[in-house]
């Protein structure tokens, strides 16, 4: 058993790296790569073609649009991802030049364009691991992406690092000028009306001053196998709630037992499959600390992580929080058994060792 669909989201500024940074994650993870910020370049190279200035004439491209297909497919098993214009693949020299590089932020701020592009970026996450790098994964294109980073440099870094790429910048160029440049460009980015540029809420930031492209991966798989815990929702019912509307105090701990499912669904099993192979997982010690009281229709978070695992017994720690307050916390402990019997047994097999990768440290 093994995780699925993993999405990670990958955002950032224009040559803060994160292009290197997600071809290598993808390498190294055995993931596919889509980078969004060519799909852009691309329409914005076809305006070029088309002599349209997405600036003053956005409504020209627009028209154009239903003419045209866009996608990232996998041509060949085990082979990356092309993006393919009219189903030809793109000339990505063609649209790295400076010309389509210095239109693709007017043409990334129209409205129409975005909403356009939105289906064909989120149509490729139904390959299973997926890193995807742009200005908007993380806030628009994949909100519920499983791992969100926001990849950054200061302007200097980033003004040397733009300059030293070859193609992207017209002989003679200065570095002031491709300073000016990207400076231009984060202004657009960061004050369009849709989608601006910006670190998603829960995106973990990273700034790559000083640092190799290999350290900045290293980071990022450090902190993509991070245990992390698992979230559930839940709107208390009046069924839940004493007769001054104060959530009973047993209830917590069905809700403490309810993340046991949602625990082992995250690691990509369900607790029917564990009941399929004869297994039971039934609590055998339940406590909690009580802080403050949840009331009815008061939406609730709980938060549930591995804590103790010896391959018979497992602990799994829980919270309960609303507006990020902490109500209650404690724990469940649970002992594997076999159905058929009753008696005592260690886990074993592939979905032992999810577990205990997945211990919080």
């Amino acid at each position: 058993m093994t995780r699925k669909n993993i999405q990670i989201a990958i955002d950032g500024p224009a040559a803060s790296g994160k292009s290197t940074t997600a071809k290598m994650l993808a390498q190294k993870l055995d993931g596919l790569y889509v980078n969004t910020g060519e799909m852009y370049r691309t329409i914005a190279g076809e305006a070029l073609r088309n002599n349209i200035d997405p600036d003053k004439e956005p409504q020209k491209l627009v028209k154009l649009l239903d003419n045209w297909t866009l996608e990232y497919k996998q041509l060949q098993e085990k082979q990356p991802l092309v993006l393919l214009f009219n189903g030809t693949p793109v000339d990505r020299e063609y649209i790295r030049s400076e010309p389509v590089a210095n239109i693709v932020s007017q043409t990334a701020q129209i409205p129409e364009v975005r909403e356009w592009m939105l289906d064909k970026q989120r149509d490729c996450t139904k390959h299973p691991l997926i890193i995807m790098e742009g200005r908007d994964i993380g806030t628009v294109v994949l909100p519920n992406a499983s791992h969100k980073f926001f990849i950054t440099a200061t302007p200097e870094e980033r003004a040397r690092r733009r300059f030293a790429q070859p193609g992207e910048i017209q002989p003679g160029t200065t570095l002031e000028q491709v300073a000016q440049q990207i400076a231009m460009r984060d202004h657009i980015d960061a004050n369009r009306k849709v989608a601006p540029l910006k670190p998603a809420d829960d995106a973990i930031t990273i700034v790559t001053d000083g640092m190799t492209p290999e350290q900045v991966v290293d980071r990022i798989i450090a902190e993509i196998n991070r245990p992390r815990p698992v979230e559930m929702q839940y709107r208390v019912p009046y069924a839940d709630t004493d007769q001054m509307g104060v959530v009973y105090y047993a209830n917590y701990f069905v809700l403490f037992e309810r993340s046991r499912n949602e625990l082992i669904r995250d690691l990509g099993a369900t607790y029917k499959q564990l009941e399929d192979d004869g297994l039971m997982l039934p609590v055998i010690e339940a406590k909690a600390t009580y802080h403050r009281p949840a009331r009815y229709d008061d939406l609730i978070t709980v938060t549930a992580q591995f804590a103790k695992f010896d391959g018979l017994r497992l602990t799994i720690k829980c919270k309960v929080l609303k507006d990020e307050v902490l109500l209650v916390e404690g724990h469940t402990t649970h002992v594997f058994i076999k159905a058929a019997t009753g008696a005592p047994t260690r886990l074993q097999g592939p979905l032992r060792k999810l577990i205990e990768d997945n211990l919080i440290p």
